[in-house]
């Protein structure tokens, strides 16, 4: 009896371990299924995120671009428009466009839906990559800050608006939009001159064209771009990616004082930390070079994916013995000071650069802070081909300009060249000793 009640209590128990080893295995499926329908469900979410951040970015570039261009075009009619005692059918017409470019209102509207959808599910709390949360959380708050500075510029343009309306140009605002709608005469005449003086120097058109400098707003584009690719690279390469490195290079922090090393990426100049200037030199014994208005239209411009530089000649110029185009270090400052940054930990700079028919010659030079503009900096010789090729030079080639506080960090100079000299350059990054 004793041996007949071990062998069915063992039988007992052996049946209690397969149930409870069926159950537990049971759940443990039950566990693995759900946390794979768990993983499914936020996979389709991060790659629903990831659609909507590539529609994102491509309206991100369109405004990006719309809004580069009405700076730089307000630019150059800020310039000299001002003190210009009349005016041909090119400044008019250049104004005119200035205008209409700076009062236009462009709008940024981010899809979140997969993003309110992830959040709403409470997958959000499960993800599991702190990293990737981060990067989202960042981005949909640069979202939301974008969409803040937007309205409030918004609303500055219609307050204007609203104002310019009170002021009576009669038909001279046509005469505006389309001056060859005038005869040379009429168009010479002191009437229409005077009219133009006083709609160019009206305060409202002024204030038009001071607010195409939104730098803080071209400043978030570039960040929730940069942002958006990593997240982006992030989901194509299977969420290994964890932010770090690539974190660093894609944000800019515009209270750091070391130097951005994007300056001209694919055409677009780093408006966020970069203005662009064109110089021709004023020949003051030459009564026919009555000012520099007519010279900057046309001479930079961006288009495409690059920058296009026409130097017009010695005698387009009216004699002046010197041209440049620099690109310098950006930001509200008052006209004494030399804003910089620190460029010290890069070794070469690098410009991707192509001549409209290859032999085109210039100089390159780069400044700092304290440089004169008496033509005593390190000039370095360029000539192009007809292809695009990248052109290293090495940044201690450079011998007047202190990289730690470096203003100029690229400038184009013709001198006594009395041909046209028409070039375009894609790029221009400063590179570190670990780079390529």
């Amino acid at each position: 009896m004793d041996r007949r009640f071990r062998r069915y209590l063992g039988y007992a128990v052996g049946e209690i371990l397969l149930v409870i080893a069926g159950i537990l295995i049971a759940l443990r499926i039950d566990t693995w299924h759900e946390e794979r329908q768990t993983r499914e469900a936020i996979d389709e979410y991060l790659v629903g995120i990831a659609r909507n951040i590539r529609e994102d970015i491509n309206e991100i570039e369109a405004i990006r671009a719309h809004r580069e261009a009405a700076m730089f075009a307000s630019k150059v009619a800020r310039w000299n428009m001002g003190w210009l005692s009349s005016y041909s059918v090119d400044e008019i017409e250049h104004a005119s466009h200035a205008l209409t470019l700076a009062r236009e209102q462009h709008y940024f509207s981010a899809n979140t839906s997969g993003y309110e959808g992830f959040r709403s599910s409470g997958y959000l709390s499960r993800l599991g990559n702190p990293a990737l949360e981060s990067l989202l959380f960042e981005y949909y708050d640069i979202v939301t800050r974008i969409r803040f500075h937007e309205q409030n510029h918004n609303e500055y343009l219609r307050g204007l608006s609203l104002q310019f309306t009170s002021n009576d140009y009669g038909d001279l605002l046509l005469i505006f939009r389309e001056p060859r709608f005038a005869t040379p005469e009429e168009f010479a005449a002191e009437a229409l001159q005077s009219g133009y003086r006083k709609l160019l120097t009206d305060p409202i058109v002024q204030a038009w064209y001071d607010a195409t400098d939104v730098q803080a707003l071209l400043r978030d584009y570039e960040q929730l771009r940069s942002l958006g690719e990593l997240y982006i690279d992030s989901i194509e390469q299977g969420f290994s990616k964890q932010g770090g490195a690539l974190r660093q290079d894609a944000l800019f922090d515009p209270n750091s004082g070391l130097g951005y090393a994007r300056v001209l990426e694919n055409g677009r100049l780093a408006w966020h930390t970069f203005d662009a200037d064109w110089f021709p030199n004023p020949d003051n014994e030459n009564p026919a070079n009555r000012g520099t208005y007519s010279q900057n239209i046309g001479a930079v411009t961006f288009s495409g994916d690059s920058l296009d530089i026409a130097y017009p000649g010695v005698a387009h110029l009216g004699g002046s013995a010197w041209a440049a185009i620099a690109i310098r270090v950006g930001g509200p400052s008052p006209s004494t000071i030399r804003r910089h940054k620190d460029y010290s930990g890069f070794t070469r700079l690098r410009l991707e650069m192509k001549g409209d028919k290859g032999g085109e010659r210039f100089s390159v030079h780069l400044k700092d802070r304290d440089d004169p503009d008496d033509g005593t900096q390190t000039d370095i010789p360029v000539i192009l081909t007809d292809d695009w090729q990248n052109y290293d030079f090495d940044l201690a080639s450079f011998e007047t300009a202190d990289l730690s506080r470096l203003y100029l960090v690229a400038g184009f100079l013709f001198y006594q060249q009395p041909e046209a000299v028409s070039f375009s350059v894609r790029n221009i990054t400063y590179l570190g000793p670990g780079d390529p």
